[in-house]
Formats: structure tokens, sequence, C-alpha cells
């Protein structure tokens, strides 16, 4: 089940922050991006979809509806998240005055390695994140909670469908090691072990990638 979002924080040290002519945008975008990253943590950020027959169908069916109305934009801020991650994994510059480039940026610092959060964001557009600005920015990293791999919610998992999280596992995977030669490896997505299932293999994805000479399990 999908929980509302909190209304926004007015808590900032930040003067100039609260006083800036997109302060409302902010908070909002802020308050946003922490729900979405623990909704992801926890696990209940998905739908709940009811079965034909059930005499709340009409009922859950319309808040779904609600929820992907309010979730309009996200697939766009995937793309343009998945671009910056690209960037930075082939080690080209952001452009300042591209708009795109920008609302990359703003995404990857936040939510590298958690992408699918992005996912749960609501009501959060390219324009709105445009207008943030890096004083800003850096109040909502400085706010962040940090991840615990090991701590998650009793519903949390990798959604399968999600490619480009795979993605992002492979192109960051030992991101600073100096270029080496190329070699065929298996990477293993990222474990979470399961009481119900303590012998559950995670999946392997075949890449070619400059690495270490190491073994390596995410």
């Amino acid at each position: 089940m999908v929980p509302s979002s909190p209304n926004p924080s007015t808590e900032t040290d930040s003067n100039s922050t609260m006083n800036a002519p997109n302060r409302d945008t902010f908070l909002w975008c802020k308050s946003q991006f922490e729900t979405a990253l623990k909704l992801f943590r926890l696990g209940c950020g998905e739908l709940d979809y009811p079965q034909f027959g059930d005499e709340r169908y009409e009922t859950e069916t319309i808040k779904n509806i609600l929820y992907i109305q309010k979730r309009v934009f996200n697939e766009e801020l995937v793309q343009y998240y998945l671009l910056a991650l690209n960037r930075k994994t082939e080690d080209e510059p952001d452009e300042p005055t591209s708009t795109s480039h920008k609302v990359g940026s703003v995404l990857l610092e936040y939510f590298q390695g958690e992408g699918q959060a992005i996912r749960y964001l609501e009501k959060v557009s390219a324009r709105a994140l445009v207008r943030l600005t890096h004083e800003q920015r850096q109040l909502m990293l400085a706010d962040k909670v940090q991840d615990d791999p090991f701590i998650r919610g009793p519903n949390f998992k990798w959604t399968d469908d999600m490619w480009w999280y795979i993605y992002e596992l492979a192109q960051n995977l030992d991101f600073n090691t100096p270029p080496g030669p190329k070699h065929r490896r298996i990477l293993l997505k990222r474990k979470h072990y399961s009481e119900d299932d303590p012998e559950e293999l995670p999946c392997e994805i075949l890449v070619e990638k400059r690495v270490r000479f190491s073994n390596f399990q995410v």
C-alpha cells in the first residue's frame, strides 16, 4: 500500500533558502525526494491492484489512478537520470546551460545507487528541478538519510522489470578503477537474503567492463 506523502517541512538552517522565490518548490522537492527514498527502502511504494469482484474494486482503482496522475513525470525523470549516469560513466562533463543535464545531475547526486526510488516521486517535474539552486541541492543532500543495505522493510524487493537498475549496477561497479584490459565478467545482482528462502541465488548478468582482477558481489 502506498502511504500518503507528508506535508513539506519548513525547517531549514538557511535564511537565504527560505526567502528564495522558489522556496515552496524547494520544500516540496525536498519532501518528495525524502519520501520516495523511504518508500523504496521499505518496499511499499508499488500500487496495489484489486481483484475483479472485490467490493472495494472501484475505490482502490480510483486511488491508483490518482497515484498514477501524481507520478506522471517520473518516466521522463528516469531518462534524465540515465543520461546523467551515462555521462558520469563516460567521464563527460555537464553542460551548464543544458536543462536535461541539470535535471539529471540533481537526480543522480541524490538517488545514485537507488534510482528506482524516482518512480515514487509525486508532482515533481523537470521544470521544478531546474529551479533548484546549488545551495538548496546541498541542503537536500545534507539532510538525506544514508542507506544501510542490511536494513530493509519486510516488503523490500528489487523490481525485476526495472532493467535500468541493472544497468546502473554494471556501470558503477568499481567506477574509480584505472582503465585496464577488458574481461568478460559475471556481475551479481545485489543480494538480499530472505528467512523464507535463504538459499535463493542472485541473478547473473554478463557484461563487458574494465575491472580490477578480483571478484565482486554487489
